[in-house]
Order: C-alpha cells, then structure tokens, then sequence
C-alpha cells in the first residue's frame, strides 16, 4: 500500500513539472507570418505558417519545412530544410511582433531574413 501512494506522488510530481514547463514553454504568434529572404541577389517576400502546441512548428509555403526551431527569450532559431540548408538566427525587435536576422549554409552563403507577426 505504502508502495503505491509514492508512486502515485512520483507520478503527480512529474505530472506538474510538465504542465509547468508547458505552460512557461515560449511561443510565437500562431498564424501566417510574413517577411523578405534576401540574398546579395535580391529579395522575395515569404510567407511561413507558424502553429504553437508542446512545440512550435513553421511551415514555409513553397514546401521548405523548418527544424531545430527553439525560441529563448529574444532569440529564434532553426534550420530551413532546402538545398543546402540554412541555419537561422533572429532576434526579436523592440515591438516583439517581429524578428530579423541571418541564415547560413555550409557554403557560408548569408541571407538576411524578416519575420513579421500577423
């Protein structure tokens, strides 16, 4: 009997450190972003789709997925999933309803990317 109530403690336990950790999980603004790729070559306007659940997705309209998306505190990162992939780094403005910055490849190629929020 003793057994089972610290169990039944050890599960509660880890029931509220994950409900606490979701519920201070960071997310973005769930909806169609819009911003600008540009590259040494020019810009194209982009569009991503952006849901929050335990995690944060991003999807790019022309099919591109994103992974490795974490948002820690100012700063937003991930890989754009194309031919070579891009790894991005973007940090939020003073209206926190967009992000800027750059994305890389293993070629070095840079490109300045634009968030904005819907």
């Amino acid at each position: 009997m003793q057994q089972k109530v610290v169990l039944a403690a050890i599960g509660f336990a880890i029931a509220l450190l994950l409900m606490a950790s979701w519920a201070s999980a960071e997310e973005l603004q769930t909806g169609t972003w819009t911003g600008t790729w540009q590259t040494e070559l020019g810009s194209s306007a982009v569009e991503f789709d952006v849901r929050n659940g335990p995690e944060i997705t991003m999807q790019w309209r022309e099919d591109h997925s994103f992974t490795e998306i974490k948002l820690d505190n100012e700063t937003l990162t991930f890989t754009v999933e194309m031919k070579p992939a891009y790894d991005c780094n973007l940090k939020k403005k003073k209206n926190g309803k967009k992000f800027e910055g750059e994305c890389t490849n293993k070629h070095n190629d840079k490109v300045r990317l634009t968030m904005n929020a819907p």
